[in-house]
C-alpha cells in the first residue's frame, strides 16, 4: 500500500495504548518505498476494492519488467496504469477487458513506448477495440494479433485453423502483440547445398 493511503488508514485507526501512528508511519513508508524499488514482476490476483490500491502503487514501482493480472476486473483507469506502469512486458488474464477497457490500454500505449509485449487472454474485446489496438501498435517494429485460431499479422489475416473466420469470430478470446526484429536474410545457398537437399534420407540422390 502507498504511504499516502496507509497514512489515511492510520489516521482512522484508534490506539489504546501510547499513539505511535508518526513511528509506523514513517516505517512503513520506508520499508515500502525500499520494496517498491526492489520489485521487477508483479503476479496479481486482486479483488475489485484492491484495483484502486494498486493504481496508487503503481507509479511507486520504478523497475518493473513483468506484470501478469488474473480474474480481476481492472476497469478502464487499471488497464491504464498497467500500460503506463514502464513494464516491458504485460500478459492481462480473465480482467473483464471490453471495448472501453481497449480503447483506454490503445490510448496508453501511444504515449508508453516501453512496452515490448502485451498479452490479453479471455476479453469480451469485440472488432472495434481490436482495431484500436492495432492503431495504437504502430509503435512495435511488428504486430502478431491472435485472434481464437486466426493469425492476424498487419492487414492480412491468416487462417491457422480448419474452422478460423473473422467473420464468424465476434468477441476477442487471446490478443498479442510482440515486439520482433525482422531476421537478416539467410546467405544464398551453393549449388552442392541444392542437390543435398534433393536427395534422398540415405543420402543418396
Amino acid at each position: 500500500m502507498p504511504p499516502s493511503l496507509f497514512s489515511n488508514c492510520m489516521d482512522m485507526c484508534r490506539f489504546t495504548h501510547r499513539n505511535d501512528s508518526a513511528l509506523v508511519k514513517e516505517l512503513q513508508e520506508k520499508i515500502f518505498l525500499q520494496k517498491a524499488q526492489e520489485t521487477t514482476k508483479l503476479n496479481l490476483q486482486l479483488p475489485d476494492d484492491e484495483v484502486p490500491v494498486l493504481c496508487a502503487a503503481l507509479p511507486y514501482f520504478g523497475n518493473l519488467d513483468v506484470v501478469i493480472i488474473r480474474d480481476t476486473k481492472l476497469g478502464c483507469e487499471g488497464a491504464r496504469r498497467i500500460v503506463e506502469s514502464g513494464s516491458r512486458h504485460i500478459h492481462l488474464d480473465a480482467c473483464q477487458l471490453g471495448d472501453e477497457e481497449a480503447l483506454a490500454i490503445a490510448a496508453a500505449l501511444e504515449t508508453s513506448t516501453g512496452v515490448d509485449q502485451l498479452t490479453l487472454r479471455h476479453t469480451q474485446i469485440s472488432s472495434l477495440g481490436v482495431e484500436a489496438l492495432r492503431a495504437a501498435t504502430k509503435i512495435f517494429g511488428a504486430v502478431c494479433i491472435n485472434l481464437d485460431e486466426q493469425k492476424i499479422s498487419g492487414g492480412v489475416a491468416q487462417s491457422v485453423g480448419p474452422t478460423s473466420s473473422m467473420e464468424t469470430t465476434d468477441t476477442l478470446r487471446n490478443l498479442s502483440f510482440v515486439s520482433v526484429e525482422t531476421p537478416p536474410s539467410p546467405p544464398p545457398r551453393k549449388s552442392n547445398e541444392s542437390s543435398l537437399a534433393a536427395s534422398s534420407p540415405n543420402g543418396d540422390a
